[in-house]
């Protein structure tokens, strides 16, 4: 990948001189670890065991690995060593041409072992000061997820051996990504599933109720039966809500009725970025019931957009985006935040702890305000968003 400048003095030279190691090494995620951790916390566990794999026994310093994100092209950063980062707004697509080596990698599947990247036809020239890099795909059962990238700053610093080596390398990192990301397909999968079928275990006696009210209606007790409309009406949206899973807040529409302004909040401009519409509307309406100002972004470019023109107005007081984008990543925008706004706190949103593009464990270690776990209810939307505000609890909220 032709991308990065190497941020260290070494030359980033593989120092077994082609020699290949007697045995590949192995990531293990312990069990236990597994099942009492996020999917941010196994990452940041995967993370450090690759690291210190490839630096120890491959003896490569400067890398990086990007996953295919699911549904698109984009090749989403998930482990960076010693490689600088992209600018925001930047991106990489899987596409032989005009994404540079690794979207050459990730299209065709093929490695690439590039000996001076000034002379070679698919280095965007301009992006990086390396000047040798190594690029193998990451496959799993002969499908492409990613790419795993290698760079140097010193000509022709790769041989085919450490491409050998690197391939063999690529195969283990792979199955522990998938493995990862299996677990989260699961998780989302049995959540659905386990929806679907209490809402089939609800439709009798929920349609019962409905007939209820209406006989209800016919003997002239007319506030009873609203009532009881009202609750069977209310149990439906709630079930639907949680079938919707990420895509909504799972009590937004019985919950907007209770919410009213709160002094502490009224008035202050919250950016709320997401692309599931219902979600962001959902999200707005809660914000605006509490007496906020919300600007809504439908994707990564409006929000930077409207950073980026923030000494046009007022500014933000927060803000709140979902970590995966069609266009960025939650952490870009976080960036963004920090870069124009140091001391305004960002809330990151992400759908059952799905975390493809380490956002969550970099937004961390970088100072995050708050993690919301989609779906989430209205009370803790407005609980993450007064504690990153640092308001004392109010019974006003809700």
């Amino acid at each position: 990948m032709d991308r990065r400048r190497p941020t260290t003095e070494s030359t980033g030279a593989p120092a077994h001189n082609g020699a290949i190691p007697p045995s590949i090494p192995s990531l293990h995620l312990d069990r236990d670890f597994v099942a009492q951790t996020s999917v941010g916390e196994r990452l940041a566990q995967l993370e450090e065991q690759i690291v210190t794999a490839v630096k120890r026994d491959l003896c490569f310093d400067h890398f990086e690995i990007r996953l295919q994100s699911p549904g698109s092209q984009r090749l989403e950063l998930v482990i960076s060593e010693n490689l600088s980062p992209m600018r925001i707004g930047e991106s990489i697509s899987a596409c032989e041409t005009g994404n540079g080596i690794s979207g050459w990698v990730a299209a065709t599947g093929q490695s690439y072992l590039c000996g001076d990247v000034r002379s070679d036809a698919l280095y965007r020239e301009g992006l990086d000061n390396a000047l040798s890099s190594l690029t193998v795909p990451l496959l799993v059962h002969e499908q492409i997820i990613g790419v795993f990238n290698i760079e140097s700053n010193t000509v022709d610093a790769f041989t085919e051996a450490d491409q050998m080596l690197a391939e063999k390398y690529a195969a283990v990192i792979a199955s522990a990504l998938h493995v990862l990301d299996l677990l989260v397909v699961e998780r989302s999968s049995t959540y659905q599933q386990v929806t679907r079928s209490m809402s089939s275990e609800l439709e009798r006696p929920i349609t019962e109720l409905q007939a209820l009210a209406a006989a209800i209606v016919r003997e002239g007790d007319t506030t009873t039966a609203t009532r009881l409309q009202q609750i069977v009406a209310d149990m439906t949206n709630r079930i639907s809500a949680c079938a919707a899973g990420p895509r909504s807040i799972i009590d937004a529409e019985h919950e907007l009725h209770a919410i009213e302004p709160d002094v502490a909040l009224t008035g202050l401009r919250v950016l709320v970025v997401d692309d599931e519409a219902r979600l962001l509307t959902e999200v707005t309406a809660v914000l605006e019931k509490l007496g906020c100002v919300v600007m809504p972004c439908a994707n990564g470019g409006e929000a930077f957009f409207a950073l980026d023109h923030v000494h046009d107005h007022e500014g933000f007081s927060m803000v709140l985006s979902d970590i995966r984008l069609p266009d960025a990543s939650g952490y870009e925008v976080f960036s963004k935040t920090r870069e124009i706004m140091p001391d305004v706190p960002v809330i990151l949103m992400t759908g059952f702890g799905y975390d493809p593009d380490h956002t969550i464990v970099r937004a961390s270690a970088d100072g995050v305000q708050g993690i919301l776990l989609k779906p989430f209810r209205t009370s803790q939307l407005i609980e993450a968003i007064r504690h990153a505000l640092h308001i004392e609890p109010s019974g006003r909220t809700t």
